[in-house]
């Protein structure tokens, strides 16, 4: 049975880092992009998750919003999916 007590949702504005991106399968804590930790970093490598990102205090945080958000990227990988 699937619990669904948290349900990932991004905040309306500002920046979250990896794991409110991806989720923390250590603390069972879904993220809003069901994808691992290491495709995560290779999508990043490859450009495939292309976001802007800030470093702050030893942390990378990408921000929500803009073209360059996290709102834009889920966009781009639902109309991949839609096409093919």
């Amino acid at each position: 049975m699937t619990d669904f007590s948290y349900i990932p949702v991004l905040p309306s504005e500002g920046f979250v880092d990896t794991k409110q991106i991806i989720g923390d399968r250590r603390n069972n804590i879904p993220g809003v992009l069901p994808i691992s930790a290491s495709t995560w970093h290779e999508g990043r490598r490859t450009g495939r998750y292309n976001l802007k990102e800030i470093k702050h205090g030893g942390r990378t945080l990408f921000p929500v919003e803009g073209e360059d958000g996290v709102r834009a990227l889920l966009e781009r990988i639902r109309n991949e999916s839609a096409t093919t």
